[in-house]
Protein backbone atom coordinates (compact mmCIF):
# COMPACT_ATOMS: atom_id res chain seq x y z
CA UNK A 1 0.00 0.00 0.00
CA UNK A 2 2.63 2.57 1.00
CA UNK A 3 4.43 1.55 -2.59
CA UNK A 4 1.64 2.31 -4.40
CA UNK A 5 0.61 5.10 -2.74
CA UNK A 6 4.48 6.92 -3.15
CA UNK A 7 3.93 5.90 -6.90
CA UNK A 8 0.48 7.56 -7.14
CA UNK A 9 1.68 10.49 -5.11
CA UNK A 10 4.86 11.05 -7.46
CA UNK A 11 3.30 10.87 -10.76
CA UNK A 12 0.63 12.94 -10.13
CA UNK A 13 3.27 15.50 -8.87
CA UNK A 14 5.80 14.75 -11.98
CA UNK A 15 2.42 16.46 -13.90
CA UNK A 16 0.25 13.41 -14.57
CA UNK A 17 -3.13 13.26 -14.75
CA UNK A 18 -5.28 13.18 -11.54
CA UNK A 19 -5.28 9.39 -10.13
CA UNK A 20 -7.23 7.52 -7.95
CA UNK A 21 -6.08 4.60 -5.05
CA UNK A 22 -8.10 2.25 -3.21
CA UNK A 23 -6.37 1.49 0.20
CA UNK A 24 -7.85 -1.74 1.61
CA UNK A 25 -9.47 -1.96 4.91
CA UNK A 26 -11.40 -4.03 7.36
CA UNK A 27 -15.33 -5.05 6.96
CA UNK A 28 -15.68 -2.90 9.61
CA UNK A 29 -13.83 0.45 8.34
CA UNK A 30 -14.08 -0.22 5.01
CA UNK A 31 -11.64 0.35 2.52
CA UNK A 32 -10.55 4.04 1.64
CA UNK A 33 -10.78 5.69 -1.56
CA UNK A 34 -8.11 7.85 -2.07
CA UNK A 35 -8.47 10.85 -4.97
CA UNK A 36 -5.63 12.63 -5.52
CA UNK A 37 -4.78 15.30 -8.01
CA UNK A 38 -2.40 18.49 -8.76
CA UNK A 39 -3.04 22.14 -7.45
CA UNK A 40 -2.69 25.24 -9.73
CA UNK A 41 0.74 26.73 -10.84
CA UNK A 42 -0.53 29.80 -8.31
CA UNK A 43 -0.45 27.51 -5.12
CA UNK A 44 3.04 26.40 -5.47
CA UNK A 45 5.25 27.20 -2.24
CA UNK A 46 8.54 27.77 -4.01
CA UNK A 47 9.05 24.98 -7.12
CA UNK A 48 7.21 22.22 -5.03
CA UNK A 49 3.73 20.71 -6.58
CA UNK A 50 0.58 20.86 -3.91
CA UNK A 51 -0.83 18.33 -3.93
CA UNK A 52 -4.61 17.74 -2.75
CA UNK A 53 -5.79 14.40 -1.81
CA UNK A 54 -9.19 13.55 -1.28
CA UNK A 55 -10.42 10.60 1.13
CA UNK A 56 -13.65 8.25 0.90
CA UNK A 57 -14.68 5.69 3.21
CA UNK A 58 -16.15 2.75 1.09
CA UNK A 59 -18.16 0.63 2.81
CA UNK A 60 -18.83 -3.38 2.19
CA UNK A 61 -22.15 -2.67 3.60
CA UNK A 62 -23.87 -0.06 1.98
CA UNK A 63 -26.29 -2.78 0.72
CA UNK A 64 -27.44 -2.81 4.46
CA UNK A 65 -27.80 0.54 5.07
CA UNK A 66 -29.20 0.91 1.62
CA UNK A 67 -32.32 -0.74 2.94
CA UNK A 68 -31.98 1.01 6.53
CA UNK A 69 -32.68 4.30 4.79
CA UNK A 70 -35.63 2.84 2.46
CA UNK A 71 -36.81 1.65 5.97
CA UNK A 72 -36.46 4.95 6.87
CA UNK A 73 -37.80 7.11 4.98
CA UNK A 74 -40.26 5.24 2.83
CA UNK A 75 -38.30 4.61 -0.37
CA UNK A 76 -37.95 2.33 -2.97
CA UNK A 77 -34.85 0.06 -3.50
CA UNK A 78 -32.99 2.08 -6.21
CA UNK A 79 -33.79 5.44 -3.89
CA UNK A 80 -32.55 3.77 -0.95
CA UNK A 81 -28.98 2.69 -2.94
CA UNK A 82 -29.01 6.13 -4.70
CA UNK A 83 -28.95 7.63 -1.39
CA UNK A 84 -27.13 5.28 0.55
CA UNK A 85 -24.02 5.63 -2.42
CA UNK A 86 -24.60 9.53 -1.76
CA UNK A 87 -24.48 8.98 1.75
CA UNK A 88 -21.31 7.13 1.66
CA UNK A 89 -19.48 9.98 -1.13
CA UNK A 90 -20.33 8.45 -4.35
CA UNK A 91 -21.08 10.92 -7.20
CA UNK A 92 -24.05 10.36 -9.49
CA UNK A 93 -22.02 9.52 -12.34
CA UNK A 94 -19.99 6.55 -10.05
CA UNK A 95 -23.62 5.40 -9.02
CA UNK A 96 -24.68 4.92 -12.32
CA UNK A 97 -21.46 3.56 -13.72
CA UNK A 98 -21.40 0.61 -10.71
CA UNK A 99 -24.95 0.21 -11.37
CA UNK A 100 -25.29 -0.38 -14.82
CA UNK A 101 -27.55 2.66 -15.80
CA UNK A 102 -27.82 6.29 -17.47
CA UNK A 103 -26.39 8.79 -15.48
CA UNK A 104 -29.66 11.24 -16.25
CA UNK A 105 -31.15 8.40 -14.79
CA UNK A 106 -29.15 8.90 -11.16
CA UNK A 107 -29.67 12.21 -11.63
CA UNK A 108 -33.23 11.99 -12.11
CA UNK A 109 -34.06 9.85 -8.65
CA UNK A 110 -32.15 12.02 -6.98
CA UNK A 111 -34.56 15.02 -7.80
CA UNK A 112 -37.22 12.61 -7.20
CA UNK A 113 -35.55 11.79 -3.62
CA UNK A 114 -34.75 16.03 -2.80
CA UNK A 115 -38.69 16.13 -3.66
CA UNK A 116 -39.90 12.93 -1.62
CA UNK A 117 -37.42 14.04 1.82
CA UNK A 118 -39.09 17.81 1.28
CA UNK A 119 -35.34 19.23 0.56
CA UNK A 120 -34.06 21.66 -2.30
CA UNK A 121 -30.48 20.95 -1.63
CA UNK A 122 -28.65 17.90 -2.00
CA UNK A 123 -26.03 18.59 0.61
CA UNK A 124 -29.75 18.90 3.17
CA UNK A 125 -30.79 15.48 1.79
CA UNK A 126 -27.54 13.67 2.11
CA UNK A 127 -27.23 15.30 6.08
CA UNK A 128 -30.33 13.93 6.88
CA UNK A 129 -29.50 10.18 5.44
CA UNK A 130 -26.20 10.33 7.68
CA UNK A 131 -28.04 11.56 10.67
CA UNK A 132 -30.86 8.48 10.28
CA UNK A 133 -27.98 5.73 9.67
Amino acid sequence: VRASLLHTLARVAAGGLPAQLVVPGSPASGALLLDVARAAVQLRLGSEAILFVRMRRMWKGSQARAEALCAAFDLTAAEGRVLAALANGQSAAEHAEAHGVSVHTVRKQIAVLRSKLGYTRQVDMIRAALAAI
